[in-house]
């Protein structure tokens, strides 16, 4: 009897161990997680490079010596308005002498004219008479034309090249032709120039955005459409902008169409700023899946889909981004697709989903 009661004992420890240890053999199920496949717009954009230009912008050229600067730059001018004096030494004496050498010239030839008409209206006498031959009446006649019209040659170049002088002479000014502000002064007093940049000057009342674009985008693109402006390329800080003109004929070098933007959000603009703007060339529903579920094996891409409690390896290929999420082209309904454990699992594996911490 003591010895049937050991080996019972012996029996119900062998049974226990056993049990133990078919436990321990079973494998445990790998965790993943996953998020439901969105259904949500993409778009598609394109991207010129744009800089911040005035409505208007002015250079003024001079020829002399610089005498005094009126104006400093970001000074307010008004039209017709003194920025610089030229000295007016110099062209007066040139403006002297050349008035009197054209009048001189004019009036020489307006004598030797009247005396050739006067000798034409004697010989016309004669020849009335039958006294000279009508080879000498053509002669005096002819000389006479000849000299009419150098002296009204004459005359008009010296009411031309006069006129221009004295405008020379009373332009010894620089003065804007616009209202607007002095941006640069490219001169100093003393200095003398020969048609050399002086001034500029810009009409601030309108700023905007110039960029160009090929003929492609221009086909997609038409005045009022809405564009996103990223001011010095600053993806974090967005400005809204419209485009206000497309020009019709392309820059003969690039063969790109100048386009024209301004801000929507009345953005202060600052002249000469660097801007990339953003151009939705199309649109459209697809559906998206969390850019880290992708796998991607050599020049594959791959994702796993979660029914059932087991994962279904699905090849895919994506596109358009939004944000962390990517469109795959390969799915068309909404799903469970994993975002954790996708890189340790296999297709057809049952998994266990544990939720999100």
């Amino acid at each position: 009897m003591k010895y049937l009661i050991i080996i019972l004992m012996m029996l119900v420890i062998l049974v226990g161990c056993s049990t133990e240890a078919t436990q321990t053999e079973i494998p445990s199920l790998t965790a993943v997680q996953s998020v439901d496949i969105k259904y949500d717009q993409v778009e598609k954009t394109y991207i010129s490079i744009g800089e911040v230009v005035p409505n208007n912008q002015i250079e003024i050229l001079a020829t002399g010596e610089i005498n005094s600067i009126i104006k400093s730059v970001g000074d307010s001018v008004a039209t017709d308005e003194v920025i610089i004096l030229l000295d007016n030494e110099n062209v007066t004496a040139n403006y002297l002498a050349t008035e009197s050498q054209l009048r001189t010239i004019r009036d020489n030839l307006r004598s030797q004219y009247t005396l050739a008409k006067e000798a034409f209206e004697k010989q016309e006498a004669l020849y009335s008479s039958g006294i000279v031959t009508k080879q000498q009446f053509d002669q005096s006649e002819n000389q006479m034309s000849n000299l009419y019209r150098q002296y009204l040659d004459a005359a008009t170049s010296y009411n031309n090249q006069v006129k221009n002088l004295k405008d020379t002479v009373d332009a010894r000014v620089l003065v804007s032709p616009i209202e607007g502000t002095v941006a640069a002064i490219y001169v100093n007093e003393g200095q003398t120039l020969s048609n050399q940049l002086a001034v500029s000057i810009i009409d601030q009342s309108s700023i905007y955005l110039k960029t160009s674009i090929s003929s492609d985008l221009k086909r997609l693109l038409q005045v009022d459409d809405i564009v996103t402006i990223f001011i010095d390329g600053d993806h974090n800080q967005p400005q809204k902008g419209i485009i206000s003109e497309i020009n019709e004929i392309p820059d003969q070098q690039t063969k790109l169409f100048e386009v024209h933007i301004e801000s929507k959000d009345n953005y202060d603009f600052i002249i000469g700023e660097y801007a990339e703007i953003e151009y939705v060339i199309d649109a459209y529903m697809t559906h998206m899946v969390p850019t880290n579920s992708v796998v991607r094996s050599n020049t594959e891409s791959y994702v796993y889909l979660l029914e059932n409690g087991q994962v279904n390896k699905i090849k895919v290929t994506t596109g358009l981004s939004k944000g962390e999420w990517i469109e795959v082209h390969e799915i068309n309904e909404v799903k469970k697709v994993l975002i954790k454990g996708q890189n340790l699992v296999v297709d057809g594996e049952n998994v266990q989903e544990i939720d999100e911490k």
